[in-house]
């Protein structure tokens, strides 16, 4: 298993019961009204359920990313950040100086 799989796995044995029963539900393509006659709730409850286990997994997922990339600079490897292209490379007054030589 690869380590995204492993994470996804991981966020998801933490959702309560109600929450990832929800998410699998919208998973195979149910509707809300499927969903909340299948949990026994309104279709409110139902919607609110399959928001918060959404947030709560995306909030898991990315907190393990960032604690992956770190792993990965502290033993040495490059960070990649593509968040920021502008800062790809270091740069500044004395290294842009020794790429010219």
């Amino acid at each position: 298993m690869d380590f995204a799989a492993e994470q996804l796995k991981t966020a998801l044995a933490t959702l309560p019961m109600r929450e990832r029963r929800a998410l699998e539900l919208q998973s195979q393509g149910r509707s809300l009204a499927d969903i909340a006659a299948a949990l026994q709730v309104s279709r409110s409850t139902a919607a609110r359920l399959v928001s918060s286990a959404r947030q709560k997994l995306n909030a898991r997922l990315k907190a393990a990313a960032r604690a992956d990339k770190w792993r990965n600079v502290l033993a040495g490897g490059k960070a990649l950040d593509t968040s920021r292209a502008d800062d790809s490379e270091p740069s500044g007054p004395d290294l842009g100086a020794e790429r010219n030589q």
